[in-house]
């Protein structure tokens, strides 16, 4: 298994990005930056020698500098969405929100601007355990981001339309980096709609780190669609834990990037809650996707639904990989993960790895598939 090297992951970015911020923001970063490099590219041993990291222009690019905060909420009006942010190369360009969703008290920050006027709101989330991901790249956007938002849904709001996040590519050469954090109150419901596009054909580097707390009985349905240009690293990693009767839907869409590297694991923390993941990945020419779902069941009677598939063309290669772990805690778990790849030309090459780690012998369900199949040319 190849590690993958980054150059610009260094102390002093950590440090150039932490200036006249809080020390335990920078505390924070260089706790990170240390996991990053200590943790392996793949630790699982049933996935450690299928692991692409090649396709990354982690040797052209520098690392984006510090966001200044961003303007000032701006006003959307009623009906399509309940509020909208663009990050353009790791920074908020723009936020807004609509006169219904603010009176009723959703919340909507760029990070820098939680830093600047809200620093406990910030510490609170930016440093929150339960979202933690043992994965090297999702360390490496926590050491590394320059910006993101905060989305915060209280107890009992129930949104009808959809929160919008754009997600830019527009510089060369540029390492950048985003949080985004979605925080559900009892009882509350959100869809959001994230989309990455570049405006440029270049080489660049693009870290997105999606935390999302889903409180009791609350709702989250997360929709993404990555497009970026021919030449973009991607690393995205997802992690949401999900409380007593809560839930989150993930779809995703995986067509873009010259290499894209992504993983998402829900923790089913509470009795009855409940994942539904179904991602796709399209390749063509010589592209490259590194895509893993995980749920662990510690919750009684949670239930998983995890499918992804991938269609590849030319050269493209796709490792489709998943893991169901049920804790020992984790009684009358429910779950079925499905991984399979469709190969459209002789050239094109996948792995699809299902796997299950089972701790308790009280199971409802526990059931995998898997597939690798190649297109007849009769078809």
């Amino acid at each position: 298994m190849a590690e993958l090297v980054v150059p610009f992951a260094k102390r002093e970015g950590a440090e150039g990005l932490s200036k006249g911020a809080p020390a335990w923001l920078l505390e924070a970063r260089l706790s990170a930056l240390a996991r990053f490099e200590t943790t392996p590219v793949e630790s699982s041993p049933l996935f450690n020698k299928h692991v692409i990291t090649d396709g990354a222009p982690v040797t052209l690019v520098e690392l984006g500098p510090a966001a200044l905060p961003a303007a000032a909420l701006d006003t959307l009006p009623s009906g399509t969405f309940a509020a909208h942010a663009r990050i353009t190369d790791g920074a908020v360009a723009s936020l807004a929100i609509s006169k219904e969703a603010r009176e009723r008290g959703l919340v909507l920050l760029s990070i820098s601007g939680a830093l600047a006027h809200d620093r406990r709101l910030a510490e609170e989330l930016l440093t929150a355990g339960a979202t933690d991901q043992a994965d090297k790249f999702f360390q490496l956007t926590r050491a590394l981001f320059q910006d993101g938002i905060i989305l915060d849904v209280p107890a009992g709001l129930k949104l009808e339309a959809p929160v919008r996040l754009e997600v830019v590519q527009k510089a060369p050469k540029l390492a950048s980096f985003a949080r985004v954090i979605v925080r559900l109150g009892t009882g509350a419901s959100v869809e959001v709609l994230e989309s990455h596009t570049s405006s440029i054909d270049a080489p660049s580097v693009q870290g997105i780190g999606c935390e999302a707390h889903i409180g009791d009985e609350a709702r989250l349905h997360y929709s993404a669609v990555g497009n970026f240009g021919p030449q973009v690293g991607v690393f995205i990693n997802r992690q949401a834990a999900v409380s007593r009767r809560g839930g989150a839907h993930w779809s995703l869409g995986n067509f873009g990037g010259a290499l894209t590297k992504s993983l998402t694991h829900t923790k089913l923390n509470g009795d009855d809650s409940r994942v539904k993941h179904t991602e796709v990945i399209f390749g063509a020419q010589a592209q490259k996707f590194d895509i893993s779902s995980f749920v662990t069941h510690i919750g009684h009677r949670a239930r998983s639904d995890v499918l992804a598939r991938a269609a590849l063309r030319h050269k493209s290669r796709g490792n489709v990989k998943g893991m169901i772990t049920i804790d020992h805690e984790g009684v009358d778990a429910d779950s079925y993960l499905g991984q399979f790849a469709l190969l459209l030309d002789r050239e094109a090459k996948s792995v699809a790895i299902p796997g299950l780690e089972i701790e308790t012998s009280q199971v409802i369900r526990a059931k995998h598939a898997a597939a690798v199949q190649q297109i007849d040319e009769n078809q």
